[in-house]
């Protein structure tokens, strides 16, 4: 008797039932392109498709023309502060070279050190600025 072998798992490129999603994302995008910057957040319960929608718009948006930069953060990283954006610039400056991190951060980098401690070990020399008291810490730390 022939065993019957199972079909390969087939994947699909195709994006199903995220229209109005996409179309938020696709209106951001455009609204960037023509100058007025934007932030989405997408949230959702594990296994909705959150990781695959991102990965949809963030192509669009190299089509386009665009960096994008993602940043993760989990539920341990709740009392961590601004550990997405963290994250996020890690994925962006992580496999770049010294110079090439110093031509995209410029001036900011003695400032971004204090939260990226790892700009110190790409860019020989850099040092943080000094630490102002807490309340003008976190207003230079948002701006």
């Amino acid at each position: 008797m022939a065993e019957s072998v199972p079909d390969p798992l087939v994947l699909s490129r195709v994006l199903v039932g995220r229209a109005q999603e996409i179309g938020s994302l696709e209106r951001a995008l455009s609204s960037t392109r023509g100058g007025r910057g934007c932030c989405c957040v997408v949230g959702g319960e594990a296994g909705v498709g959150k990781s695959r929608l991102i990965a949809e718009t963030l192509e669009r948006a190299a089509q386009n023309g665009f960096l994008g930069v993602v940043g993760a953060c989990f539920e341990p990283d709740r009392a961590f502060p601004y550990a997405a954006l963290v994250d996020a610039i890690r994925s962006l400056l992580g496999p770049r070279s010294g110079t090439e991190i110093e031509d995209l951060v410029g001036p900011l980098a003695p400032e971004m050190v204090k939260v990226v401690p790892e700009l110190a070990l790409a860019i020989p020399g850099l040092t943080p600025t000094p630490v102002l008291d807490p309340e003008a810490e976190k207003r230079r730390s948002f701006e």
